[in-house]
């Protein structure tokens, strides 16, 4: 793995042995004073983080999921969350999904997700990743259009909002709510 320097770079990443977490991982590269440094990528989840020359540069990029969607819509091992492409450059992993560089990565995972046979197109987990990725390619009108019949109207996971002004860590149970699903759930997710 390159960093777009001519220096090499490389992957250190343990297993805590937790359940359902994680990874702790962290990338060895030399510094442009030509230093070995260590840049921390926190805890991950291990099983959904590789690495891909996906411009065909040889520059390899961090190809992962965004792990906020994981119990927003359903259990964590049930999550079925949304690609997520990060750049390694300059000591830094920055988020690239939306690039418009990166678009032929995420058709090819739309299609993965669309021709995947055990899809569960009735499961707000699998829609709200998929939709993601539609969104993600400007196609987030279609994917609410698809998604408005077949959703899980029983389904209790969500994003919450709070009724008085307060975040949602600070603010009363009572003052809780759960915004219905696809419509506030969706737009809450392609704000953020």
């Amino acid at each position: 793995m390159t960093d777009g320097s001519s220096s090499p770079v490389h992957k250190v990443a343990l297993i805590t042995g937790g359940a359902p977490c994680c990874a702790m991982t962290e990338i060895l590269f030399a510094s442009k004073s030509g230093n070995w440094q260590f840049a921390d990528f926190g805890y991950r989840d291990g099983d959904q983080l590789s690495f891909e020359n996906v411009t065909g540069t040889g520059n390899y990029l961090v190809i992962g999921v965004d792990e906020s969607f994981n119990y927003t819509f359903d259990c964590y091992a049930c999550s079925r969350p949304p690609i997520k492409i990060e750049e390694f450059k300059d000591g830094q992993l920055n988020d690239v999904t939306r690039e418009p560089r990166f678009r032929d990565r995420l058709k090819f995972e739309l299609k993965r997700i669309e021709s995947d046979p055990s899809a569960d197109w009735n499961s707000n987990r699998f829609l709200t990743g998929w939709a993601a990725v539609k969104s993600l390619l400007g196609e987030q009108d279609d994917a609410f259009r698809r998604i408005l019949p077949l959703y899980d109207r029983t389904n209790q996971f969500g994003v919450m909002e709070c009724e008085v002004p307060a975040s949602i860590a600070k603010c009363p149970a009572i003052t809780r709510k759960l915004l219905p699903f696809p419509e506030g759930q969706l737009t809450a997710r392609a704000t953020e």
